[in-house]
């Protein structure tokens, strides 16, 4: 038995420290699997909005594309405007908040829209009307893709559940 004063002094020491590694190691594994399920909850969700914003700015950089050659490159803006149109779908594919969901049909709804004007600034373009393309591309379109730009950044924030 524990008979000196130092003995039982060194035991009740070496206890302590070994509770104090105890709670430091559970509390390390705790922290590291709090870290794990944010990176695994989260991660999806912010590429897929990042991939949304930057789809779109790919098509409105496709747009002010072919309007200076006169329409050349019209075919790169319409693969850019579907693949904006196949990552919103696949944003809403993933598990979000009911925010998040009113942002994608926000993002949607600006996305039709712009779909709908690029109709209109491609009709004057091939009627040769090129002034009034580069107004509509200038003025109305480039208001909807910000919209549509800050609403992806805003989905790519993290929301409060």
């Amino acid at each position: 038995m524990l008979r000196s004063r130092a003995s039982r002094l060194f035991t009740a020491s070496m206890l302590v420290i070994g509770v104090m590694v105890l709670v430091n190691l559970v509390a390390l594994i705790e922290v590291r699997a709090a870290g794990n399920r944010l990176h695994t909850d989260t991660t999806p969700r912010l590429l897929a909005a990042e991939r949304v914003q930057f789809d779109a700015a790919d098509m409105k950089g496709a747009q002010n594309l072919y309007l200076l050659d006169k329409g050349r490159s019209r075919p790169v803006f319409l693969a850019d405007q579907r693949r904006l149109g196949v990552s919103i779908a696949a944003a809403r594919s993933i598990d979000t908040s009911a925010a998040d969901m009113r942002l994608l049909a926000q993002v949607s709804s600006a996305y039709r829209r712009f779909q709908a004007l690029d109709a209109t600034i491609w009709s004057e373009l091939e009627q040769g009307d090129t002034s009034a393309a580069r107004r509509l591309a200038a003025g109305p379109a480039t208001t909807l893709y910000n919209r549509l730009s800050a609403l992806s950044a805003a989905l790519s924030r993290p929301s409060k559940r």
